[in-house]
């Protein structure tokens, strides 16, 4: 099965420019729209496989405050983005306030690719600043010659809205790559509000954990060990409050394939956020499981079914075998003493 394609809508270059002082930084407005051409293609359909799979994304929604956080804005105001002149107008508007909001930080400069396209039955509008790299090529005279071509291996700075999601009112619909040091300046840019809460964060991802584990219908031991090793990993991650990176997961509970869980995790439709310190007390859910009513609350590890307890599904009937001499005495103290009441 191919990978899907993006349907581009519309496509232009513009321009960053950073002084050689790296103090001031201006633009230069690509001239027009262009049209969609084999490169133009690739380039996109590469660009956007880059940025779902390369992790250290960060999911939220616009700001409020749209007079210094102004894209939601110049969205609205472009009405239909699929018109050339629309779009165009557009980009520059974004180019501008790019520009305003890159001074006096580290920001590098470099081409400014923009697209809307659709890619999996949402509409998208993509932002993200890439950098000429010169390599060499072989000419058809078997020469060696300088061949210059755009560096999308590691992308540093991009974002995405997407547009489908934010029409329907979904919480999460902006996204950005903030794996560098310098990604503040593009989440200020974006309007991109995020949830800061580790609690959240580390919910999603056990649901998204025990979503993988259904999907490639592991059975209850390769479930359990699969659950243990992710509780480890986050532990240890959690107790030297040190974030995480959904790639390293991958690698760790998966190390001989590690590309298959790493894709479902930095997935779209997942939306888990990178880099983030796991909570200790959510993630004991992956090792732990638990039942509560008003006549008692149990919690016992996921191994307790190695190790004697019993559950019916049918029935819903849940049984534990007590080991402990003590407990055992004290339990049938209890209940021969219920049923003694009970006779009177």
């Amino acid at each position: 099965m191919s990978e899907a394609k993006c349907d581009i809508k519309a496509f232009i270059v513009h321009k960053l420019i950073k002084d050689q002082h790296g103090t001031e930084v201006t633009k230069e407005d690509g001239p027009a729209v262009l049209a969609v051409n084999d490169s133009i293609q690739q380039l996109m359909d590469t660009l956007n496989k880059r940025y779902i799979e390369q992790g250290g994304r960060s999911f939220g929604k616009f700001e409020a405050d749209t007079d210094n956080y102004p894209i939601s804005t110049y969205l609205t105001d472009a009405k239909s983005t699929e018109n050339a002149d629309n779009f165009y107008n557009l980009s520059t508007r974004v180019l501008t306030h790019l520009v305003a909001k890159a001074k006096n930080t580290n920001a590098s400069g470099g081409w400014v690719v923009m697209s809307q396209y659709k890619y999996n039955g949402s509409d998208l509008f993509s932002v993200a600043i890439v950098n000429e790299v010169t390599g060499a090529g072989i000419t058809k005279r078997f020469e060696v010659e300088p061949s210059v071509y755009i560096d999308l291996s590691k992308l540093r700075h991009a974002g995405r809205i997407n547009l489908s999601q934010w029409k329907d009112g979904h919480e999460r619909y902006v996204s950005f790559i903030r794996n560098t040091k310098e990604s503040t300046y593009f989440k200020n840019f974006l309007g991109c509000s995020t949830t800061n809460s580790n609690i959240v964060h580390s919910q999603e991802l056990l649901a998204v954990i025990d979503s993988y584990c259904e999907i490639e219908n592991l059975d209850y031991n390769e479930r359990t060990s699969l659950r243990s090793e992710a509780y480890n990993f986050l532990q240890s991650a959690s107790k030297a409050n040190k974030p995480i990176f959904l790639e390293h997961l991958a690698n760790h509970l998966s190390p001989e394939d590690p590309d298959k869980l790493r894709i479902f995790l930095t997935s779209d439709e997942h939306a888990l956020s990178d880099e983030f310190i796991p909570d200790l007390r959510v993630i004991k859910g992956l090792i732990q499981l638990k039942s509560k009513s008003k006549y008692w609350d149990l919690k016992f590890n996921r191994e307790a079914f190695k190790h004697g307890m019993e559950y019916d599904p049918e029935t819903g009937e849940l049984k534990i075998k007590i080991t402990d001499d003590e407990e055992k005495a004290a339990f049938a103290k209890e209940v021969n003493g219920l049923e003694e009441n009970e006779s009177d």
